[in-house]
């Protein structure tokens, strides 16, 4: 596991692991009011806090992954909370999972419906999958790859749980309605709060 994990670190290089993320930085937050559906929108703290500039990763319609302000990522109360895996995750992986979330960012990654993340078939069984790899992201793809690249399990079976691994079985888990923003948060995170960060 350290193996993969400092493979990682080197392949995401240049980055500056030597600050800790603070406050909500590197958590997942969801609102609801997607139009005209009852589902929800994710995105990823990539600061402390609200106050920060631009402190949210997300992707909306058929934009690209791109930083925001928070009142632009919530409109009026609904606000949902904010969210981490399951398993403990410590501020230095938060770091990662920011590191992770802006690289999806620099590739202009557009917004895919059909699936969490869209890579060409040609890819399955090569292993991991890195931003450059990546045709078609939606919100809740975003926080899971960002979390599943460094091994922290959002969803998934025991088998097709990695959505950052290229296989058919991972794209397929992860395609079309069987994990959604809201399920993914309600069903598959912890919740650290509900008040806006």
């Amino acid at each position: 596991m350290k193996l993969k994990i400092a493979i990682k670190v080197i392949l995401l290089s240049p980055i500056n692991i030597t600050d800790a993320a603070t406050g909500n930085a590197g958590y997942a937050i969801y609102r609801d009011g997607v139009v005209g559906t009852p589902q929800w929108h994710a995105g990823l703290m990539n600061s402390p806090n609200s106050s920060y500039w631009l402190p949210v990763t997300h992707i909306i319609g058929g934009e690209l992954v791109s930083y925001t302000t928070m009142n632009m990522f919530i409109d009026g109360d609904n606000f949902k909370g904010v969210y981490r895996p399951n398993q403990a995750i410590s501020s230095q992986m938060r770091d990662m999972v920011i590191v992770a979330a802006s690289r999806l960012r620099d590739e202009y990654i557009p917004y895919y419906v059909a699936a969490q993340i869209n890579y060409p078939s040609s890819l399955y069984g090569t292993g991991y999958l890195y931003p450059e790899d990546i045709t078609g992201i939606r919100c809740d793809g975003i926080v899971e790859y960002c979390y599943e690249f460094w091994g922290f399990r959002i969803f998934g079976s025991d088998l097709n749980w990695d959505i950052s691994t290229a296989t058919a079985g991972n794209w397929n888990e992860h395609s079309l309605w069987g994990v959604t923003p809201k399920t993914q948060a309600q069903n598959y995170m912890t919740l650290v709060q509900t008040t806006i960060p």
